[in-house]
């Protein structure tokens, strides 16, 4: 069974739902991207407990994005969010955790 948004290609869902962020490369240049930004919190297990850490992740084109890791940064509404650990790279998408 096919999802819907597997109809569609990675590029067109990326402008329907992304958003206006600025995406600069350690030591690179800065590009205007359409990425995701996430903000939410994950669980995590400390002391027999789940403690909730609020998390922001970004979501990318890997066209956009080709050599992303640690120390690249994301301007999004005027905040400085810069990358901690690559996520996910699926080669079509790659999501980073950032602060």
């Amino acid at each position: 069974m096919t999802r819907f948004l597997d109809k569609f290609p990675d590029d067109v869902i990326m402008v329907a739902l992304g958003d206006e962020v600025i995406y600069t490369p350690l030591g690179g240049i800065s590009n205007p991207i359409t990425a995701k930004v996430n903000k939410g919190n994950q669980n995590t297990f400390a002391h027999d407990s789940y403690v909730p850490e609020k998390q922001i992740t970004v979501d990318a084109l890997k066209t956009d994005v080709p050599a992303i890791g640690k120390g690249d940064q994301f301007i999004f509404d005027g905040s400085t969010l810069t990358v901690d650990v690559v996520q996910n790279d699926d080669g079509n998408i790659v999501t980073v955790v950032v602060h």
